[in-house]
């Protein structure tokens, strides 16, 4: 489980920067990925959103991660689609992960190499980790603790503490009665519980 914002980028040999506000929200398996571009934009406008399941095994070299995202909903492309990189803990900064890997660069349309960095957000103790998922795929919502995304065909949000902080489209699966720890695979009207637990 973990709660993600990226703090830069890099392509190829470029300077880091990050152009937008991005959260990412990982149970054991599921997904969500919201990136916004910065104000001073007078609107929400989603850079890319995402979610799905993720998969990881050991990476090249100790203490490495090498983990795939396989995104059953992305902004980008109705086609599903995949994308991996190798991850591994900042040595100055254990909230810090640095991710490198490639993927299509929207700036340029080309695949290109690049390099990502992570900072951790430490969570409450004990939050529940929710994911759900539309029984048509068509959307994912997760929730840990306080903080909740959802991402669906034509809509994203993101919610903290009950304050909406982006959200673009007809929004759905903000207010999902979900009863304390039930089962996954139980289904609340067109939403399916894939994930509910502890840590």
């Amino acid at each position: 489980m973990s709660i993600s914002a990226r703090i830069g980028i890099a392509w190829g040999s470029g300077p880091s920067e990050e152009p937008t506000d991005t959260l990412v929200l990982t149970g054991n398996q599921y997904f969500v990925d919201l990136r916004v571009l910065k104000a001073p934009l007078p609107t929400v406008v989603p850079d890319w959103a995402f979610a799905g399941t993720k998969s990881s095994r050991p990476g090249p070299q100790p203490g490495q991660t090498h983990s795939t995202w396989h995104h059953t909903v992305d902004s980008r492309t109705s086609e599903p689609v995949s994308d991996e990189g190798i991850l591994w803990s900042d040595p100055d900064d254990p909230l810090k992960t640095i991710e490198r890997g490639s993927m299509r660069n929207p700036a340029t349309g080309n695949i290109e190499d690049y390099e990502e960095i992570w900072l951790d957000t430490v969570p409450p103790p004990n939050p529940p980790v929710v994911f759900l998922e539309k029984e048509d795929g068509s959307a994912i919502v997760g929730i840990i603790g306080e903080k909740s995304m959802g991402v669906g065909k034509g809509f994203a949000w993101r919610r903290e503490g009950g304050t909406m902080i982006h959200s673009t489209g007809d929004v759905e699966g903000l207010d999902i009665p979900l009863p304390e720890m039930v089962s996954v695979g139980l289904k609340f009207g067109s939403w399916i519980v894939r994930e509910n637990w502890r840590t």
